[in-house]
This record gives C-alpha cells, structure tokens and sequence, in this order.
C-alpha cells in the first residue's frame, strides 16, 4: 500500500504543473515552456552491512537506509515551489515542501517545511551522506542513546528507599524534563517555519530561520519557537570554507529542588545546539574538514555535550577512485551528571572511526566500500565493527 502511495505521489506531482496553467493544445509551444520550468529529481542510498564485531551481535543484510523524491517549479524569475518526498524504513513522507521568494538579489525567503541549517554545511564538506550521517547528527543520535542510559539511572535512583521524598519528587522530574526533549537530540533535518537567506557577495551568507522545533514528522507541540543562524565565508577562490551556527531552542518543564516541595510546572529553559567548521579542498585533488559541535541541554539539570570530527578524502583515480576517512569523538556530559553511577558500564563517551573506497561507478553513481567502528570509550562495552557496501545514485 505504501508503494502504491509513492507512487501516486510522483505521478500528481509531475502532472500537477501540466493543469495548473492554462495552455491552447493547439500550440505546443506552450507545453514545452510549461515543461522547461520543471525540474524532477531524487537520490537513494542502498547498502549491504555485515557485521565484525567481537560480541554476538549478528547482522548480515541487504536494506536502504534513504530514497529521496522531487521536483522543483520555476512559477517566474522570483518564485519557485519544491516538493520532496523521503522514504526510509518502508514508510513515505513528506520531507519539504516550501515556496522560495527571491525578493532581491541578495536576499531571499522560504516559508513552508524546509531544511534546518544545522548540520547543512558539514554534511556538504563531509560529502558521504549516503554511508554516514553528518558530524553533528551522528553525535546527536550517539547523545541520545547516552540519554536513555542517563535516564535509566535516574529512575534506579528514584526507587533507593534511603532518599527522601523530595529528592524522589526531584528524580522524577528530572527524568521528566529528559523524556520530553528525548527525541530532539541534535535537531531535526526540516521543520515548518520561515528562513530570510541573505547574501552580500558571493562567497558571504547569513542564513536566519524561526521554526516549529518539532521536527517534520510532527506538528508544533508547544507554544514556542526555535531560532537557528548560520554564517559562513569562502576564501581563497572559495577553496577554504568557514561557518558557525548557533540554534536557540525555548521549551518549558518542570522546575524543582531536592530540599524542597516547591515545584514549578511551566518553567521556561533554553537549550543551546552549535556548530563551528572549516573546509578545505582542491577539485580533483583533495578535500579536508574539521568540525566542532555541542549542545548544552538547559533543565532541572545543566548537560554540557561536545564532539569533535576531522574527515577526508583524496583522489587515487582522478573521477574514478577515491580514499575516505573520518574520525569523531563524542563528550555526552552524562559522565559528570548529578546521577551518574560509579563503574565503568555507565561511562558514556564514545568515537566513531570510517574508513572507505569510493568507487564512481558514473559521476552520479557510487560503489563505497567502508568500514565503521564504534567504540565507547569509557566503557567495558565492545565496540561495534561493521563492513559495509553502499550504493547511492541521483538524477
């Protein structure tokens, strides 16, 4: 049924455009025209992963982790309207869907569900989307797992009947406070809001977005918005790339001390995510990046989370062969935290290490032999080492 849907979906989305403006049938002149301001497009990602790790984890399987559909309208020179379908784990939805105002030559607005500019930069300069995701999204879904072990201790210690019963009132808020942002970690890859992109030159940006903070899978669940702003500046015939983001993310909880039975239901946090990145490349040749990124989660309990990655690739073929590596080490916070138990099992930080060939198969097909190995640094836990093979393509 849900390819049935996908299917339907593509084909009203390329009919559409043919109803939406009237043409004589007589004069195909204007069919042509209506034509030429479409642009389909889409990309997948498939994969074959088996799994080398010491424990007895087993996994030894064909799947897709992506498959993007879309299309771009060109209604005149200042708008245009994007639609773009995601299927991922069987299960079609809609990822954007906006209208793009040119109001200036510098200056430009999008309002619909849109892309966030989160890990926008660093998933570009890192290149290999299709194996891994971007630094500060693979770190927000590594902080998510610390997250659940966190809470998992937290509700341990709610149960100790030698605390007192406002320490047990404290732990269950707190674990509150963490269950309700659970699922935000680092951010989402689109959300419903408004972004003003601002370009002085060439090489210059500003990008400013206000949005729902939900996630595109979800409809607002609170009464505040997001805010994200990302800069960024190209030098050195736009070989060297720098940019900063900084996202301000209000939500409410619930507020209260472990000496006391005062308690606020409503009490207004701000968490803060950030991102800083330097790139640099050579076409043909090379490219290298660096990126640093945290977050700091405001609730009962302050978590100051950090990570660090230095990814790469160079050219062995030129346009036919390349060699990739990337590095990742991640600081949860949960280690230092008011609940963290004693004992290596709950040490939470952890690094990431890929090494591939890329082999371009076409200059939008690619053959990407890698191996990953996630390990956890502070832990008895043995690390995750798995072999993959993976197909992307695009058109």
């Amino acid at each position: 049924m849900r390819f049935i849907t996908l299917i339907f979906v593509i084909v009203v989305m390329l009919t559409i455009p043919l109803f939406a403006f009237e043409f004589d049938p007589d004069n195909t002149g204007d069919l042509v025209e209506t034509l030429s301001k479409l642009k389909v497009d889409g990309k997948g990602y498939f994969y074959y992963n088996y799994d080398v790790s010491v424990d007895d984890s087993e996994s030894n399987e064909f799947d897709f982790s992506r498959i993007y559909l879309g299309a771009k309208y060109h209604i005149s020179e200042d708008f245009t309207i994007r639609y773009l379908n995601e299927t991922n784990n069987l299960r079609s939805v809609t990822k954007l869907t906006y209208v793009h105002w040119s109001i200036h030559p510098k200056v430009d607005i999008v309002i619909g569900l849109l892309g966030m500019n989160n890990w926008k930069e660093s998933e570009k300069a890192w290149g290999y989307r299709s194996i891994h995701f971007a630094p500060m999204e693979a770190f927000g879904e590594f902080w998510g797992s610390a997250l659940a072990s966190y809470r998992f201790n937290i509700r341990e210690r709610a149960f100790d009947s030698e605390i007192s019963e406002n320490e047990e009132r404290y732990l269950h808020a707190q674990n509150g406070n963490f269950y309700k942002l659970r699922n935000k970690k680092m951010g989402y890859s689109a959300d419903l809001g408004v972004k003003l992109d601002y370009r002085p030159d060439v090489d210059t940006y500003l990008s400013f977005i206000t949005f729902n903070g939900s996630g595109y899978l979800k409809k607002e669940d609170d009464r505040y918005k997001s805010i994200q702003l990302r800069a960024g500046q190209y030098l050195i015939d736009r070989r060297l790339h720098l940019s900063g983001f900084i996202e301000v993310e209000p939500w409410e909880g619930t507020n209260r001390k472990k000496d006391t039975d005062l308690v606020s239901y409503d009490y207004p946090y701000f968490n803060i995510q950030w991102d800083l990145m330097a790139s640099f490349k050579r076409n043909g040749m090379f490219s290298v990046g660096l990126d640093l990124n945290g977050k700091r989660f405001d609730g009962i309990e302050t978590i100051n989370a950090m990570s660090y990655s230095v990814f790469g690739n160079f050219h062995v073929l030129q346009n036919k062969l390349k060699a990739l590596a990337r590095y990742d080490y991640y600081i949860t916070g949960f280690n230092k935290g008011e609940v963290a138990i004693p004992g290596d099992r709950w040490e939470t930080n952890g690094s990431l290490i890929v090494l591939g060939l890329d082999y371009m198969a076409h200059k939008n097909v690619h053959i990407i032999l890698n191996f990953q190995m996630l390990s956890f640094e502070d832990s008895d836990k043995d690390s995750q080492n798995t072999i993959y093979v993976h197909v992307s393509f695009k058109f």
